[in-house]
């Protein structure tokens, strides 16, 4: 009996092709492949349960977000996991698709993979996003923790300037973004420096 492990995310996104059906790539050293809509009611390969899975989940605007995991045990649900941690957007508020076709929550990747196999393990299993939302940047989430950590500062120079410095670039319109804000705020309350406090 195989133990379920979670799925792994790798940051930072990367560079990503164009959505398209189903991504179909030539894997060095080996002959073109063919692309997964060309393998009409095949199965997918024995071994694809047995070995970890590489899933680009990508946006329309290009981004991309790298989940990995074993196709029996990593579920649509789980994938929905990773993107709400690395870009803050609720499950519920996400749609994915392979080939045009919605996959449900409670469904494995093995059982995707069945109807949709890849042309072989190398090539990733492309996985299109579609939200409303704008993904919320990890690079921008270390940027805003970097200045709500400097509001801790012992000069209060320095503790002004950041002030300053959040009141231009907060994005009041992204309620993700100003969350954030006011939790570090609420945390810097907390702080039992009078000065910073």
């Amino acid at each position: 009996q195989q133990h379920h492990r979670p799925p792994k995310c790798r940051l930072p996104m990367l560079a990503c092709p164009a959505p398209m059906a189903f991504a179909c790539q030539t894997i060095p050293t080996q002959p073109s492949a063919p692309c997964a809509q060309d393998i009409h009611n095949g199965a997918a390969p024995s071994n694809t349960s047995e070995a970890d899975v590489l899933c680009v989940v990508r946006t329309l605007g290009g981004r991309c977000l790298e989940v990995q995991g074993k196709p029996q045990d990593l579920m649509v649900l789980d994938i929905k996991a990773q993107v709400a941690k690395a870009w803050q957007i609720q499950a519920c508020k996400q749609t994915l698709l392979i080939n045009s076709e919605g996959l449900s929550d409670l469904e494995v990747l093995e059982s995707v993979l069945v109807r949709h196999p890849p042309p072989n393990l190398a090539v990733p299993i492309y996985i299109d996003l579609i939200t409303q939302e704008a993904p919320f940047e990890p690079s921008r989430q270390r940027q805003l923790q970097e200045l709500l950590d400097r509001l801790r500062s012992d000069d209060s120079r320095v503790r002004e300037a950041t002030l300053s410095n959040l009141a231009r670039v907060a994005r009041r319109e992204d309620a993700r973004e100003m969350d954030t804000i006011m939790k570090g705020l609420g945390g810097m309350m907390q702080d039992s420096r009078v000065g910073v406090r």
